[in-house]
């Protein structure tokens, strides 16, 4: 049972890996910028984040790191494919079961309106990281934008993070 448990999990991660990989990403406006399979557009929330190429994260095609002393704050992109709910909100109980999985709770959903588009808003607690989450969906691709820092320090970015989350937009309504 266990072994059989281990190969579905390591089958589904390199799936996730693979999916993952075939993400087009087009940087513009100075690297600050990216739009992700020309659907999905999001912008860094000044110059001061660092764009890292090289990690370990999948399925997120992006991540910006604030370097600072101590741990650094984090934003990663995470991009699905195939995603069940119809609607952003229900996509987000999707996440929220990942983000048990990964051992951070969910403590409060807010439901707002970013660029016109529904997004759920996620406030979350895990070890010693605190997250800002943003979830959206559009048609089958499901998106989130992970925004996570210490907890001693959170509050000082909370900010930079919201700009992130305010930055986002759907930029392609045709079908995919």
């Amino acid at each position: 049972m266990k072994k059989s448990l281990f190969l579905i999990f390591t089958l589904a991660g390199l799936f996730l890996i693979s999916s993952a990989q075939a993400v087009n990403l087009n940087w513009i406006e100075h690297n600050q910028t990216v739009i992700v399979d020309n659907t999905f557009q999001l912008s860094k929330p000044n110059k001061k984040w660092d764009t890292q190429s090289d990690h370990y994260e999948d399925p997120a095609p992006v991540k910006w790191v604030r370097h600072i002393d101590g741990p650094n704050p984090q934003i990663f992109l995470r991009y699905r494919d195939n995603v069940q709910g119809q609607t952003a909100h229900a996509y987000a109980n999707y996440v929220k079961q990942e983000l048990m999985g990964r051992g951070i709770t969910v403590h409060k959903t807010e439901n707002q309106v970013v660029n016109g588009r529904n997004v759920a808003i996620l406030h979350a607690k895990g070890g010693d990281q605190t997250y800002l989450i943003g979830v959206w969906r559009h048609r089958n691709l499901g998106f989130q934008l992970e925004c996570r820092a210490d907890q001693n320090i959170f509050e000082k970015f909370t900010g930079e993070f919201a700009q992130a989350i305010q930055s986002v937009k759907i930029i392609k309504e045709s079908g995919l």
